[in-house]
């Protein structure tokens, strides 16, 4: 459902190509895909990650200023992924490497996830958060409980990053009527989205 991406809108220039092979970077590592996957690139803001090919890819089309690309599983109207993208002034006179230093030594807080996720949630709590290494970069990485803006119960994995003059969160998620049925639908999806997630690389010029 929308209501679980939080992304960058802008036409995406999007192809599916052939997967790449497995990132072999440290980062979050999950098996083999069962059906096969394709890639999406977004040649315009620079970035790619696999994905399920029987998933179905939605650009994002304006109306939200952040959302980029919203992928959902077949069948799944309770399940997302998202990856969202906003210009920042605040990052846009430092570099990577920079950047890179600073997430890797500054801890992310829960005010940090819950000013990175916006008004789309509320009763967030963060359940777990870590550092982990992505497209051989360092991001913050956490997973999360929260009431989407549909009023359902949902449960997520999201990680946030940093490049020079740009945030980005990429957040995959299941909703459900209860507590309990947000937990049983994520918990069905949780692999499919940390292979997302461990495929994903930045291409910026």
């Amino acid at each position: 459902p929308a209501a679980l991406l939080l992304l960058l809108a802008a036409p995406a220039l999007a192809a599916p190509l052939a997967a790449p092979p497995a990132p072999t970077e440290p980062g979050i590592q999950v098996a083999q895909a069962a059906v096969p996957s394709r890639t999406y690139r977004d040649i315009e803001v620079g970035y790619r990650f696999a994905y399920p090919g029987d998933w179905t890819v939605t650009p994002g089309d304006g109306r939200d200023n952040y959302v980029r690309v919203t992928l959902t599983p077949p069948g799944a109207a309770n399940a997302a992924c998202t990856v969202a993208i906003a210009d920042s002034e605040r990052y846009s006179g430092l570099t990577q490497a920079q950047l890179d230093w600073s997430t890797k030594n500054h801890p992310f807080g829960t005010e940090d996830w819950l000013a990175s996720l916006g008004t789309l949630f509320t009763k967030v709590n963060i359940t777990s958060q870590a550092a982990v290494v992505i497209g051989k970069r360092p991001t913050r990485y956490a997973t999360a409980e929260a009431v989407n803006a549909k009023g359902l119960p949902t449960e997520m994995i999201m990680f946030y990053a940093l490049s020079p003059g740009r945030t980005w969160h990429v957040t995959c998620g299941a909703s459900g009527a209860d507590a309990a049925a947000a937990a049983a639908n994520f918990k069905t999806r949780r692999t499919e989205f940390q292979r997302v997630m461990s495929t994903f690389i930045w291409e910026e010029k």
